[in-house]
């Protein structure tokens, strides 16, 4: 249920970051990304990478914390390596 919930939020974020990009280039006719970004599409960026972020750092931190073990009890493993 939890990497569902990351999931939908992930999505929504970039269904919103894609319509508001998409409302950019109609609305001002705009023909290249590398020109003048408006501060609703960085403000879109900011929330979708700091949702990205937050959503993988209980990943993250499951991995460091696996690392640790396998670092602390290298004698259970064959090749802990």
């Amino acid at each position: 249920m939890n990497i569902f919930i990351h999931v939908v939020l992930c999505f929504i974020c970039q269904v919103i970051l894609v319509g508001t990009i998409a409302y950019y280039l109609v609305a001002y006719q705009s023909k290249f990304f590398t020109k003048e970004v408006t501060s609703i599409v960085m403000f879109c960026r900011f929330i979708c990478g700091s949702i990205l972020h937050l959503s993988l750092l209980e990943e993250v931190t499951t991995g460091l914390n696996n690392i640790k073990f396998v670092l602390n009890h290298d004698y259970l493993f064959q090749n802990y390596r």
